[in-house]
């Protein structure tokens, strides 16, 4: 049984780039043989990311910035030629608890759950929901994925799609852990959604 664990990641600000430094300070000394952690640098080539690429964590640069849901979708690629049994997805600038991923495998070798999730925390509270409307922080069964991929027409909310249409397919088997999983809404100033909110970009990418 592996856990693959993906993280696009794209610099658009010091701010990003602190926020990752440091949660792949905390996620380095997670990572065990049954993990493989991928990184996706959508966008530019960072020198220094190339230093966390020994054993089990691979990082991918891409000079050409083709969006998140692309970089999405070459990780996923990449852990089912691994073959990664669930995809854990981590946004770049969020955090995580230091027994997180040690949770998540635990859950992922019985082999039970379609999804495994985590409390939520949102600025410091405890985001609270009925149905997941995003990949950060949740485990998928690649059973559960078969052969859908990210919709990569969408500059944003690709993920939304993408976890509604998992949602869709059955009455999923859904396990909590009790390790938090840090989502910084707002954090970011250059944000994708908070780039959308000041219409920088559109929901869709033109043709």
């Amino acid at each position: 049984m592996i856990l693959g664990i993906a993280i696009p990641y794209y610099k658009n600000s010091e701010e990003c780039e602190v926020a990752f430094k440091k949660l792949m300070s905390t996620l380095k000394w997670q990572i065990t043989e049954e993990m493989r952690l991928v990184v996706y640098e959508d966008g530019q080539i960072s020198e220094w990311l190339h230093n966390y690429a020994k054993g089990r964590i691979t990082v991918i640069s891409n000079p050409i910035n083709k969006g998140v849901a692309h970089a999405r979708n070459q990780i996923l690629k990449f852990l089912k030629s691994e073959g990664c049994s669930y995809m854990l997805s981590l946004d770049s600038d969020d955090m995580v608890d230091c027994d997180y991923l040690n949770k998540v495998y635990i859950e992922c070798i019985k082999n039970e759950y379609d999804l495994i999730e985590s409390p939520f925390i949102v600025n410091g509270k405890e985001y609270v929901y009925l149905r997941r409307d995003n990949v950060a922080g949740c485990a998928i069964s690649m059973d559960l994925i078969g052969d859908d991929i990210f919709d990569e027409r969408y500059n944003i909310s690709e993920d939304s799609l993408f976890i509604h249409k998992m949602y869709d397919k059955k009455t999923l088997n859904i396990k909590r852990i009790n390790s938090n999983y840090y989502y910084r809404f707002g954090i970011n100033p250059n944000s994708l959604m908070k780039r959308f909110e000041r219409s920088e970009i559109k929901l869709m990418k033109e043709d």
